[in-house]
């Protein structure tokens, strides 16, 4: 029986471009859908994680009318969601888009972006809880060269040094406005007026913050575990980060925290700037922090580039 099966026109190879020739620096797609398999460590469980990838690849001959697109596609389906994410998979994966391209491509972008789930414990009370950091995993193939990026994302909180001065300013006026015409004060009338309702005269003002930390590093470093070491070192140096799942200690030790690092996001910048230029795996660094202000109805921004 003779073969039916027809030969399908490819219009990337058998209609050159007409007219206009040139070169392209990227061509891909953005937002795939696609679920990547990963682990937190060696001897843990892998498991599916959703995510959403940019691939892209140069157009290196002027005169091709496209890439093949779809075998983009195809290279990612058989990898992300079958073999566990490392550093190395992925310098594989990026190199192999190339290959694909049979020619028309010498470099490669891939992107991988995904909420990182981990478990973190509270201040004081060792109770624990869930919270998902987005992250994002970028490498780059051109020529012989191949880069890794690392992103994510923090959230902590900030409390205004500006208003925590003037609320300080209103708590020594309300001292004074009840103790100020006596002649002696004890202690213990101090103790018990300040823990009467209404001695409070006024409070700092707060707000979810957010750090966005994007890496180059110098080496290829397992991301299951140097991912969590980087969001660690940053809430570290930010000292207030948010919490999962606390009791009434871990709220006044956030608390705690909270005064004793008061922070414009020109401070948080400045942190972030110090703890990453002294790491020795970091070629460089990109920090952007955003103060989602809870006095106003706009953000403060800070931004950082090493």
């Amino acid at each position: 029986m003779s073969d039916q099966r027809q030969i399908l026109v490819d219009v990337t190879c058998d209609h050159p471009t007409p007219g206009t020739e040139a070169q392209l620096d990227w061509v891909g797609m953005e937002s795939v859908e696609m679920p990547i398999l990963w682990s937190q460590g060696p001897g843990q469980p892998e498991y599916l994680l959703p995510a959403q990838v940019d691939v892209y690849v140069s157009l290196d001959k002027a005169k091709a009318k496209g890439i093949h697109m779809s075998r983009l596609y195809s290279l990612l389906k058989e990898s992300l969601p079958r073999q566990t994410l490392t550093a190395k998979g992925f310098k594989g994966l990026t190199r192999a888009l190339v290959e694909s391209q049979e020619g028309l491509s010498r470099s490669s972008r891939l992107k991988v972006s995904f909420l990182l789930p981990l478990e973190r414990e509270a201040l004081l009370s060792g109770l624990k809880g869930w919270r998902q950091y987005p992250v994002s995993f970028e490498g780059r193939w051109q020529g012989d060269h191949w880069q890794q990026r690392l992103k994510f994302e923090v959230l902590y909180s900030s409390t205004c040094p500006c208003s925590a001065a003037l609320s300080q300013q209103a708590m020594q006026q309300h001292f004074l406005a009840r103790f100020g015409s006596s002649q002696m004060v004890s202690l213990s009338e101090v103790a018990q007026w300040l823990g009467e309702e209404g001695s409070l005269a006024a409070t700092a003002h707060a707000q979810r913050s957010r750090a966005q930390v994007e890496l180059a590093l110098s080496r290829e470093l397992e991301w299951t575990t140097v991912m969590r070491h980087w969001i660690d070192v940053t809430e570290k140096a930010l000292a207030t980060p948010v919490q999962a799942a606390v009791k009434r200690q871990d709220e006044q030790e956030f608390a705690r925290l909270n005064a004793a690092n008061l922070m414009f996001c020109e401070d948080a910048a400045r942190r972030l700037h110090q703890t990453f230029s002294a790491q020795a795996d970091v070629l460089e660094h990109h920090i952007k922090v955003e103060h989602l202000e809870s006095l106003h109805p706009h953000n403060a921004v800070a931004e950082k580039q090493s």
